[in-house]
């Protein structure tokens, strides 16, 4: 159904109806508030700012070098001690990811470069036995 308009509502223009009905736009107006001393409030404690969400392409890179160096004793050893070894360094680096509280982007690739290294040396060990 089709809202009727009311005799005053005919009178009006359309633009005349449409700012009826719109809000102003812009900056609230300034209202007093009380000091936080006066009124007991206490002021949340500020969060420290997360390190930048990017890296260069020289860490990238030395990322990727640090993950093939890691990849050289697999040469040297069997498969399933080398991904026991891996294994244990990523555990170890995640604990002092946790323990030392590292965040960033840079730590996260760092951290799943490794994850990779040993998802690779765990399937070859895998499919070698």
């Amino acid at each position: 159904m089709r809202h009727k308009p009311t005799p005053d509502e005919q009178s009006l223009s359309r633009e005349q109806l449409l700012k009826q009905y719109q809000l102003p736009v812009g900056p609230e107006p300034e209202v007093l508030r009380r000091a936080p001393a006066f009124t007991g409030e206490k002021n949340e404690p500020i969060e420290p700012q997360e390190p930048p969400s990017h890296f260069s392409l020289h860490q990238l890179m030395g990322i990727i070098l640090a993950a093939c160096l890691l990849m050289v004793p697999a040469q040297m050893m069997h498969p399933a001690v080398y991904a026991g070894f891996m294994g244990g360094i990523a555990l170890y680096f995640l604990g002092l990811m946790l323990l030392l509280g590292l965040r960033g982007s840079l730590v996260w690739a760092v951290f799943l470069s490794l994850l990779m290294v040993y998802a690779t040396a765990s399937l070859t060990a895998a499919l070698m036995h």
